[in-house]
Formats: C-alpha cells, structure tokens, sequence
C-alpha cells in the first residue's frame, strides 16, 4: 500500500491513471488496496470519482516520503565510503 499512498500525494487520480502509475499490481488488487486505505479513513473517492487522500493519508504519505529519502541518503553515503 506504501505505492498507492506514494502515488495519491501528488493529487486525485483516476482508478486506470493509479492502475498505470502502480505497473503490475492487478486491477482487482488495486481495487481491494483501495477500498482497505478508504475503510482504514485514508483515502477515498472525489466528488468525481478519482481517488484522493484524506488528510490522514497525507499525513502518512509525508512520513514515507521522508523515511525513503532518508534511507535512500545513507545508501548514498555508504556507497560512497
């Protein structure tokens, strides 16, 4: 689910644009992720019917934006030793 929330921080998408944007996750596999993070308060359907997170979710998604930046840096530094 860490992908779709990744995917929703940049704005509304529609289910085949967030389909497209998630590579070889199956449409019903989506479908259910999607209805966990809604029944789970962090995203839900626009009024028309893209998805979107909720203030929640994009609370989380900052959290892992920052979390992979950071591992990614020491992966970086470790690298370059």
């Amino acid at each position: 689910m860490p992908n779709i929330i990744h995917e929703l921080a940049v704005g509304a998408l529609g289910f085949r644009e967030l389909r497209r944007r998630c590579g070889s996750m199956s449409s019903s596999v989506l479908s259910q992720r999607l209805h966990e993070l809604a029944d789970a308060g962090l995203a839900g359907p626009d009024e028309f019917g893209s998805w979107e997170l909720t203030d929640s979710g994009a609370t989380i998604g900052k959290h892992l934006a920052a979390l992979v930046e950071s591992a990614l840096n020491q992966t970086t530094d470790h690298l370059s030793r």
